[in-house]
């Protein structure tokens, strides 16, 4: 049974900056799957499988595109004959099956943001844990809306290795 944890940093007493040019710390995730830690790697960097655990119920037409060969490029995108969203990054530390860090720009019509993400993939007993960290989330208010979209994400991840 793949297990999953949220950790949303406490937000604490009144910030007088503008709400938005506020930036959140970070979401971080905290997954047990029952699979090896190239496993688990593997379906971060080949695109077949990242496009099945990012296929959601909301996004069910995702083409993924990955070129580790120059060490750099990821590629996400739904189509329906026109993109609604599309998420490009660069792998900045590829540490095969330890550690990947990629920055993440997110595009849609409605909604942009950028942040570093920090995939980890430790040993455990029966499995590997995978730790997942985005920062800077971006405004407050969109903190809620971050989890959502990684929460079903990494939600169909752990059905897919489970």
């Amino acid at each position: 049974m793949a297990t999953i944890a949220v950790s949303l940093p406490a937000m604490t007493g009144f910030n007088r900056r503008s709400r938005e040019l506020q930036q959140t710390d970070s979401l971080d995730f905290h997954i047990w799957l029952p699979r090896t830690r190239q496993c688990v790697f593997n379906a971060w960097t080949i695109p077949e499988y990242i496009e099945l655990w990012s296929n959601t119920d909301q996004s069910p037409d995702v083409h993924a595109e990955v070129d580790l060969s120059k060490g750099t490029s990821l590629l996400i995108a739904q189509n329906h004959g026109s993109t609604l969203y599309r998420i490009e990054g660069t792998y900045t530390t590829i540490h095969r099956p330890d550690r990947l860090v990629l920055t993440w720009s997110y595009y849609s019509s409605t909604w942009n943001w950028g942040s570093l993400i920090q995939v980890n993939f430790a040993d455990v007993t029966g499995g590997t844990m995978l730790d997942v960290v985005e920062s800077p989330v971006g405004r407050t208010e969109d903190k809620e809306l971050h989890a959502r979209w990684w929460q079903d994400r990494l939600d169909r991840l752990m059905r897919l290795l489970s």
